[in-house]
């Protein structure tokens, strides 16, 4: 025996609603269960994540421009922009690494607002190689 569901042009552009949207947020997630009022389940992806803002200096309080903030183990990340500022969705507490060429990469947890300072790694800059063409 086939039962029939008459759903209302409402509850019809409810769900339609609600599945847009959840439908934007990422993969880091959990799934949870909404009613609408006809008491149709409805599965739905709630997001998690934080949003996590800061800054990378060097030694010389000096932003360094275009380092790459990733949390650990994803591809989920960002460059510094000209003042040394990121923002990331992530979730407090998970591990960051900050790296860029010339300095020591780092990792630590995430806050919700961070300071960074990057220290430069002066092994890898042991040997400089200077080619010159005249004319």
């Amino acid at each position: 025996m086939e039962k029939a569901f008459k759903l209302s042009f409402s509850a019809i552009a409810k769900v339609s609603t609600l599945c847009l949207m959840f439908s934007a947020f990422s993969a880091n997630a959990t799934e949870v269960m909404a009613s609408d009022v006809t008491g149709v389940s409805v599965a739905a992806i709630v997001q998690q994540n934080g949003k996590i803002t800061g800054t990378v200096v060097d030694t010389k309080g000096e932003p360094v421009i275009g380092a790459n903030v990733v949390e650990k183990g994803t591809t989920i990340g960002t460059i510094t922009d000209m003042d040394g500022r990121f923002t990331l969705e992530v979730k407090p507490g998970v591990t960051l690494e900050i790296s860029y060429i010339g300095y020591v990469t780092q990792t630590m947890q995430a806050t919700k607002t961070m300071k960074i300072s990057l220290k430069e790694d002066t092994q890898k800059l042991d040997e400089v190689v200077v080619v010159g063409y005249g004319t």
